[in-house]
């Protein structure tokens, strides 16, 4: 089962960082961002985060790990939903997806 998970400080300037694994391995997994809940059925699924941007990331061996910094000038109890949808033939509708990820600056 694919998961997603975070870690690191969410303060302006503050370093975080995003971990998949599970992944099916050598696909391109697309890292759904979004500034407000969806939880609307999709692909078998559930597609938690609104849908603002995409992210197409290879997932090498069926993991990753993505670096960041916070951006400057966002206010407190800013929300972030991250999700990631990856193709794959065995998963339901074709798809496997992650559990969400919500990002709230402190």
């Amino acid at each position: 089962t694919p998961t997603l998970s975070g870690s690191g400080s969410l303060a302006s300037g503050g370093n975080f960082t995003i971990a998949m694994n599970g992944l099916p391995p050598f696909a391109a997994s697309n890292l759904v961002v979004g500034y407000t809940p969806l939880f609307a059925p999709f692909k078998g699924g559930v597609m938690g985060p609104s849908v603002n941007t995409i992210l197409i990331l290879g997932t090498g061996v069926g993991s990753m790990s993505l670096p960041g910094v916070m951006p400057p000038g966002l206010p407190a109890n800013f929300e972030i939903y991250l999700q990631s949808w990856t193709p794959d033939v065995g998963g339901p509708f074709g798809f496997d997806a992650t559990n969400v990820l919500l990002m709230i600056t402190p």
